[in-house]
């Protein structure tokens, strides 16, 4: 009976046991660590209707004897004045570059102030102007006009003024080995066994093999000497053509520029931003810059601005090409961009400004018959209007050659442009 009762009282403890056992929370397995959300990485809004102006400068002298590019020291520094009291910011080529790129914002009215060619004048001159003011600048070089090159004359910068410049941060940018007309079939100056210069007209494959040097041989000169990145072009006389920007695009280049004057828009097109050339001859140029800075909107609300390549409207001369008159017809087809508001179409011809065209809607060409001889060996057409609420702008460079012959552009060592 005894015996009995211990195993029950056995079988009870054991029972009770396995019961507590089972009711004894079972841990939780370990939750897996919680990953952390990736940040979300937003690109950056920028103001798209800010714009700015670019200005070109070259030569600074007390003395005016190249009017086409020369002007005083004094204008120069009065006009950096200017820029000042407007409220007009002086921001780097660089930023500019970024700011298109959509990764910083720029001021709603701004201004870059670019030197061509390399004139030892801009070292010992403008520069010390510029940093009066507390203004930042870029250089366009064309390599073989520094001192020691094969055009680089007396009043030449030094690789060593340039490397100076590098130090401070001036931006030093390419303008071409030999500044001409990088347009095949154009007559150039090239250097013959013994130094001498003489004419010719390049074509096929001794063209493509000058070009080359021109547009990529400046680039990698610039950066091997001075230990740089350069990233913009800007184009001798503003003549170009899809070829000469091809060869740029795949050099590297970033932006390309020319010489006429507009302000440059959050959609100017990179391969085409145009500059406004401050000359003795034309004291109007740098006050009508101003005013159009002055007077761009520059902040929200602002319209839209729509670049369209002049090839898309059978524009007349062609973009790129040569014409025998300096009393060409002007022509443009708006049809293909929509509906046209009449009252908005402006056509600009460099020499002229804004000319008197005509607009047939029906139709939707532009016209305008040159009545004033043009001076200059190129002409640039800006022609603007509106298409609904967005305005439309496209630009397009001839060139013009009223002697019978080609085109010609010689570089010699003075004066440079």
């Amino acid at each position: 009976m005894r015996t009995r009762f211990f195993l029950y009282s056995l079988l009870c403890v054991v029972l009770a046991a396995s019961i507590a056992f089972a009711a004894k929370p079972t841990p939780a397995p370990k939750a897996a660590a919680t990953a952390t959300p990736a940040p979300t990485v937003s690109k950056r809004v920028v103001d798209q209707t800010a714009q700015t102006i670019i200005y070109c400068y070259h030569r600074l002298v007390d003395k005016v004897r190249y009017p086409g590019t020369e002007i005083t020291p004094a204008v120069f520094e009065a006009e950096m004045k200017e820029l000042k009291d407007r409220g007009i910011t002086v921001i780097s080529l660089q930023d500019l570059l970024a700011w298109k790129r959509g990764e910083k914002n720029i001021p709603p009215r701004c201004a870059v102030i670019s030197f061509d060619d390399g004139w030892k004048s801009q070292y010992e001159v403008a520069w010390p102007i510029m940093k009066k003011f507390g203004y930042t600048f870029t250089m366009f070089i064309y390599t073989e006009g520094v001192a020691g090159g094969s055009l680089g004359g007396g009043q030449a910068i030094t690789w060593e003024m340039l490397a100076d410049m590098r130090d401070n941060g001036i931006d030093i940018e390419a303008h071409s080995a030999t500044h001409q007309d990088l347009r095949e079939g154009h007559t150039i100056m090239v250097a013959e066994p013994g130094g001498k210069r003489t004419k010719k007209k390049l074509t096929g494959a001794e063209y493509e093999q000058w070009v080359q040097n021109e547009v990529v041989g400046c680039k990698q000169l610039l950066e091997q000497r001075l230990g740089i990145r350069v990233n913009c072009f800007a184009v001798p006389f503003g003549t170009y053509n899809e070829h000469v920007k091809e060869i740029a695009r795949n050099a590297g280049y970033e932006a390309m520029f020319t010489v006429y004057g507009q302000p440059i828009t959050y959609t100017s097109p990179m391969d085409a931003l145009g500059r406004y050339a401050i000359e003795a001859n034309k004291p109007k140029v740098f006050e009508d810059a101003v005013k159009m800075i002055a007077t761009s909107s520059g902040g929200p609300g602002a319209p839209a601005v729509a670049e369209v390549g002049a090839a898309n409207l059978s524009t007349e001369p062609a973009d790129g090409t040569t014409v025998r008159s300096a009393l060409p017809l002007i022509k443009a087809n708006l049809s293909a961009i929509g509906q046209i508001d009449p009252a908005s179409v402006q056509l600009r011809v460099s020499g002229l400004g804004v000319v008197p065209a005509t607009f047939d809607p029906k139709t939707g060409v532009v016209s305008y018959q040159v009545t004033q001889k043009l001076r200059e060996k190129s002409c640039t057409v800006i022609l603007s209007a509106k298409s609904g609420d967005k305005k439309v702008e496209t630009h397009w460079t001839f060139g013009i050659d009223d002697t019978g012959a080609a085109t010609s552009t010689s570089p010699t060592a003075t004066p440079k442009k």
